[in-house]
């Protein structure tokens, strides 16, 4: 049953609005797909450039294709993570 904490943790500040179900840092496999998913805003924040910057990116290629789920378009958020990753 999750519980409503306030306060610090082992990770970071909680707000009293947040629930908790672990104890731990959430992973890739405990987050549910909606933290997994990113909307063209999100993945342009975490790269640090425009909306529009991110959809011509897109467009050209140079990002991930995205995945379309009726009306809304989200990427994986390990397709954002890898182009931080050294080319081998």
């Amino acid at each position: 049953m999750p519980v409503e904490v306030s306060g610090a943790c082992a990770w970071g500040e909680i707000s009293t609005c947040e629930t908790v179900r672990h104890h731990h840092r959430p992973t890739e496999f405990t987050m549910p797909l909606q933290s997994q998913m990113l909307t063209a805003r999100e993945s342009a924040l975490i790269l640090n450039i425009g909306v529009s910057t991110w959809w011509k990116g897109v467009k050209e290629g140079r990002f991930p294709t995205p995945i379309r789920f009726g009306r809304s378009t989200r990427w994986r958020r390990a397709d954002i993570e890898a182009l931080f990753a050294p080319a081998e």
